[in-house]
């Protein structure tokens, strides 16, 4: 089910702040302790009932349980001259309240909201407690069920939306520095490579999302590696786009042009807090990665040349390497991870990059063949109909030539006449 993946962090949400009941409130004969709300709460209102509190760590996805918090806010205290569609529209960055205490209304209740910055070395959060006059347990069930009502509604939006969001993550010096941005989805039926060829990566993704305990009872790192290789033009980063709008993940793309910096910003993805939701709700785009020969292959030892500098060179690439072998083997990673590579030099790899178990998915995409030509051509050309059998006139014809055709908007005859044998 899409989105499925998604969910599961909106389950654990709920469950935190509603079950079992009595974690969240708090009996009458106590008073809540916050860092910055006690005063305020017992001079002006004395003897209060119960609270609730939550924390929304800082994450992508928790976006989306911010948005739900604070859209039941505003459709009681006109936070926001907005409407509810509008507001959603809208970054939860922009959205926030101001840390502090807030008066405000929740359906026929009087609460403070106090807002607090939890910060440490490894999880940056915001901490939300709701108090009122008489919060009862009908105000947490009532509560529960509102955030329930929202958080599936922004996530049958986010499901159905034709955008995904894009991650772009480099290191800088020791933690990851991400910029996020939005894509439009790849509709399956617009990436024209053969059928066998999807339904293989379908069958990978689908074993490794839906069979989480099987990795983990078995002692497997649950993790998916895939290299996909081919001659330009073929498509390859247009199937990870593909992937990710089938399943409503993340797209990560990794920015780094210093090879030396990829293996620790992968560890440090796979193992930061801030980071693990990309990671179990994203693909991992590396792309071309040949350009980086270290990662790739062990340095080949020149026995004529025994300069310090030449040592160390294979020295430092032969690190590089052993670090990338030990991320795709699941060394120290703790979260299912899927990472997409693609190249159009399989040549220039080891054998002991591309081992079976390490690289778990190895797929060629090739040039057209009449399979993908008639997917192609009968997307955009219904009227025209190609003969049942034929033979293409290249075998080193690639999508993005075909592409380019319609760019210029070749006629389908001038095409068929073109491409195909008569």
């Amino acid at each position: 089910m899409k989105g499925n993946d998604l969910m599961s962090g909106f389950k654990e949400f709920l469950n935190v702040i509603t079950n079992p009941l009595t974690d969240l409130v708090v009996d009458s004969t106590k008073e809540v302790v916050t860092t910055i709300g006690s005063y305020f709460v017992q001079t002006f209102i004395g003897s209060f009932q119960k609270s609730i509190e939550f924390t929304v760590p800082n994450y992508a996805t928790s976006a989306y349980i911010e948005q739900a918090f604070y859209s039941i806010l505003n459709r009681y205290n006109q936070l926001y001259k907005k409407s509810k569609f509008e507001l959603k529209q809208y970054s939860i960055d922009s959205l926030r309240l101001a840390k502090g205490c807030h008066n405000l209304r929740y359906r026929n209740w009087r609460i403070i909201l106090i807002i607090e910055i939890v910060t440490n070395k490894n999880y940056n959060a915001i901490k939300y407690t709701i108090i009122t006059y008489d919060i009862a347990n009908r105000f947490v069930q009532q509560f529960q069920k509102d955030m329930a009502e929202e958080i599936h509604l922004l996530m049958h939006e986010s499901v159905n939306s034709k955008l995904i969001k894009g991650i772009s993550v480099h290191l800088d010096y020791d933690d990851v520095d991400s910029t996020e941005f939005t894509i439009h989805k790849r509709p399956e039926e617009t990436v024209y490579i053969s059928e066998s060829i999807k339904d293989e990566l379908k069958k990978a993704f689908n074993k490794f999302i839906y069979n989480k305990d099987f990795y983990i009872s078995n002692g497997i790192p649950h993790q998916l590696n895939i290299l996909l290789y081919g001659p330009p033009g073929t498509g390859k980063d247009t199937i990870v786009k593909m992937l990710a709008s089938i399943y409503n993940r993340f797209l990560i793309y990794i920015d780094e042009t210093d090879y030396k910096k990829i293996p620790g910003l992968l560890s440090a993805l796979d193992n930061d807090r801030q980071c693990r939701e990309f990671i179990e709700n994203g693909i991992i785009l590396l792309s071309d990665i040949d350009k980086f020969p270290a990662l790739i292959n062990e340095a080949e030892i020149d026995p004529d040349d025994d300069s310090e500098k030449n040592l160390m060179t294979k020295q430092i690439m032969n690190s590089m390497f052993g670090k990338m072998i030990n991320i795709l083997d699941g060394s120290g990673t703790n979260s299912g991870r899927i990472t997409i590579m693609t190249t159009n030099h399989i040549e220039k790899f080891s054998e002991a990059f591309l081992r079976t178990g390490r690289i778990h998915l190895l797929l060629e995409i090739g040039y057209v063949i009449p399979e993908t030509f008639r997917k192609f051509f009968e997307h955009y050309f219904r009227e025209t109909k190609l003969p049942e059998q034929f033979k293409l006139k290249s075998d080193k014809l690639t999508i993005a030539d075909l592409q380019a055709e319609i760019l210029a908007e070749t006629k389908p005859e001038e095409i068929i006449s073109k491409y195909i044998k008569s």
